[in-house]
């Protein structure tokens, strides 16, 4: 008799997901992969990943970007900002996956206690002292971006000026039948 296993199969991450797929992908560059961990503090991001890629032999159009950026992954990002065009530069695009990690579970009480004569002792103290029940739970929470650059010169300029506006805001040279930016040159 052989052993049946019933149970749930665990799901991967949306980070797990997106790593693997970009690993996957011949047509991307990745760049840099970093993260930082802010589990004590609990209410805001508590696991923060940038993965900066870019695509193996550079996009220099809005469009030509936001094509490539739409089929980066399979799964379906949290939000996402798009490619913008403008006359002397372009503005990035780049995507959000959020998710939960898990949870901080808080069990006890807290006293407060007031020793201060002058002051007005409010509601709910008795002989000075507040005790406030501490027991919750927050859940732990993470957010991974995929920040898409033209090219990796691109990419390795944004990340060596360490800046988290990525906008070029240069003069490009433009022609009618190609708006866009230029190949850097060596």
């Amino acid at each position: 008799m052989y052993p049946i296993t019933i149970g749930v199969e665990k799901l991967m991450s949306k980070l797990t997901d997106v790593r693997v797929e970009l690993a996957a992908n011949p047509a991307v560059s990745i760049i840099e992969d970093r993260q930082k961990d802010f589990m004590s503090t609990p209410r805001f991001w508590n696991h923060w990943v940038d993965i900066i890629v870019a695509p193996a032999r550079g996009l220099y159009t809005a469009e030509e970007l936001q094509k490539f950026m739409d089929g980066l992954v399979s799964i379906m990002p949290t939000q996402s900002d798009g490619f913008r065009q403008y006359d002397t530069g372009m503005e990035f695009g780049k995507l959000y996956f959020d998710e939960p990690i898990g949870t901080i579970v808080t069990t006890g009480t807290k006293t407060i206690t007031i020793t201060d004569p002058d002051i007005v002792v409010p509601d709910g103290y008795t002989e000075g002292a507040l005790t406030v029940d501490m027991t919750g739970t927050v859940d732990l929470k993470r957010r991974t971006l995929l920040w898409v650059y033209p090219d990796e010169h691109y990419a390795q300029r944004a990340i060596d000026r360490n800046i988290d506006v990525y906008d070029t805001r240069e003069l490009v040279r433009a022609s009618p039948q190609r708006r866009g930016l230029l190949r850097h040159r060596r």
